[in-house]
């Protein structure tokens, strides 16, 4: 990045033509307005659930390092997976019910298997946020087990670990998946933190200073 004028990416650190900007920024538009941003979160801190919410989405086109089948693997046999994506296909609901629109097709679901590729510090995509946005609970692996600590409140994440037999995890799962009470206490939790507006809002604004002292408008 030494040879450009502005650099993204996922990564922390400090370097003065360097601005960390992760995908899952893209669940935002970047024309919002910091209380379009506020809005946004409200809304989705203060989401209805729908304890008929049933099955396990996994969407996805390839597991190149695992991650998925680590997953898919141990909890097909006990719950409902569902793989709508090119990897794995056991479904066609995404596309044919729901036109491939991932949000309408994940209020639908109790869980989302939703891993990282890889298991990096910082690497967060717009995984765990499609799933946070839509209401399900989101079975994560990434980011050294501490998504964007600043922002979302790891208790509404269930965490999986590559390296273990998650029998907890799998247990919690389960419960979750059949005591409606139990889920909803769950999933009724606020995702995002109070500063989430403001962090959210700086990254957009970060950018667009840069690139205006950098004479691009």
């Amino acid at each position: 990045c030494d040879n450009v004028d502005l650099s993204l990416g996922f990564a922390r650190k400090e370097k003065e033509n360097y601005l960390r900007f992760p995908l899952w920024i893209t669940n935002f538009s970047p024309e919002s307005s910091y209380d379009d941003i506020k809005k946004q979160i409200d809304r989705i801190n203060a989401r209805q659930t729908n304890v008929e919410r049933t099955g396990t989405a996994l969407i996805a086109s390839h597991d190149q390092f695992g991650t998925r089948s680590n997953i898919y693997d141990k909890l097909k046999d006990v719950i409902n997976v569902q793989c709508a994506g090119k990897w794995n296909n056991n479904t066609d609901d995404l596309r044919i019910k729901y036109n491939n629109n991932k949000f309408m097709y994940l209020q639908k679901m109790r869980f989302n298997i939703c891993p990282e590729n890889v298991d990096a510090s910082g690497y967060v995509t717009e995984k765990l946020f499609d799933a946070l946005g839509s209401g399900v609970i989101p079975i994560y692996q990434g980011a050294g087990g501490s998504p964007e600590l600043d922002i979302v409140n790891q208790d509404a994440i269930i965490f999986w670990q590559f390296d273990s037999d998650n029998k907890d995890t799998i247990e919690l799962i389960m419960e979750l998946n059949s005591n409606d009470d139990l889920f909803e206490e769950f999933v009724m939790k606020p995702v995002f933190s109070k500063d989430a507006p403001e962090i959210i809002w700086s990254y957009f604004n970060s950018l667009q200073c840069r690139l205006k002292a950098w004479g691009y408008q």
